[in-house]
């Protein structure tokens, strides 16, 4: 899938669905506050565009580079867990969408239209989450954790819901693990609610010229610990971490090496299954089904594979 030149929301005339999380939390986990995106607005509406100095962090240019490839994968898992009658289907919008009259708007990633019936998406909370329809599809690159969406993402995503009129939606979120984990997210009313109250006494604010007076965040001071009883077993500690830590990240490429050469031994025997002393082996073909044309070119059915080693 190509990338498409969206056009995004107006600074000047409303606020879109990525300041959504500063807006309702009052700080992001780079430092914006509220006051900071009212600047933005005010220079905005007097026609002046921030200009980025220097190189764009590295954390843009990856969303930005990988994000098309992401929504591929995600389109395939969620493809896998669709079925037979199911459709799913991906496309990307050209425009925001807004809510004129709160002066909110989302750019979103990507569309996705579940057709045929409905689609049950396991979530890695522990239940499936069951869709149909339109949904919003955003994309989210963590170079650091591999854990579920931000709170200030999950708001995004719902003001997202609430431009365009959705009652479900998804993140896909490619983490550390260089992996694409799926996290379903029904729509909350409740949530939309504290973001709509939000939204207004933001532009209250801009409106009125008033300020934010944003308590700036303060962390604990940092205890010096190396004359402390503690310390001797603190630094046992420390080298024990950082050996487990080395031992995983080694046995994790040692056991990625066996599981390749078992499959090239399996690939030789043309041996999808096998079975040896009590272990069970298996590397099936398995086939994803073709996509019909619809909002995107269709694609051919393909096949993959999954390892697995088993006792019987």
């Amino acid at each position: 899938m190509q990338k498409s030149s969206i056009k995004k929301s107006n600074d000047a005339k409303e606020v879109g669905a990525s300041k959504a999380g500063v807006i309702v939390l009052g700080r992001d986990k780079f430092g914006n506050t509220r006051e900071d995106i009212r600047q933005i607005v005010l220079r905005a509406k007097a026609g002046i565009v921030d200009l980025e100095v220097g190189p764009t962090p590295v954390h843009f240019r990856r969303g930005h580079y990988l994000e098309s490839s992401i929504i591929d994968w995600a389109w395939d898992d969620l493809t896998a867990m669709a079925e037979d009658h199911v459709g799913i289907n991906v496309s990307v919008p050209d425009d925001a969408h807004r809510i004129p009259e709160e002066r909110m708007a989302a750019t979103l990633d990507a569309l996705l239209f579940v057709d045929g019936g409905s689609l049950n998406i396991w979530s890695p909370f522990g239940e499936y989450v069951e869709v149909t329809g339109w949904g919003a599809f955003e994309i989210k690159t963590d170079n650091n954790d591999d854990g579920p969406p931000r709170d200030d993402q999950v708001l995004q995503l719902h003001q997202q819901m609430m431009c365009a009129g959705f009652d479900w939606g998804v993140i896909a979120k490619f983490g550390p693990k260089q992996n694409v984990t799926i996290w379903p997210y029904k729509r909350d009313e409740e949530l939309c609610g504290i973001i709509l109250q939000k939204v207004r006494e933001f532009w209250w604010h801009v409106d009125n010229d008033k300020p934010f007076i944003d308590v700036p965040e303060e962390k604990p001071d940092s205890f010096n610990l190396d004359q402390d009883e503690a310390a001797p077993e603190l630094r046992q500690l420390i080298l024990d971490y950082n050996k487990a830590k080395a031992e995983i990240a080694s046995w994790t490429s040692t056991k990625e090496q066996i599981q390749e050469t078992i499959e090239n031994i399996m690939d030789v025997k043309g041996a999808q299954y096998a079975t040896l002393d009590g272990y069970k082996i298996e590397w099936p073909i398995r086939k994803r089904k073709a996509k019909a044309e619809r909002f995107e070119p269709a694609k051919p059915e393909t096949e993959y594979r999954v390892f697995s080693i088993k006792e019987v």
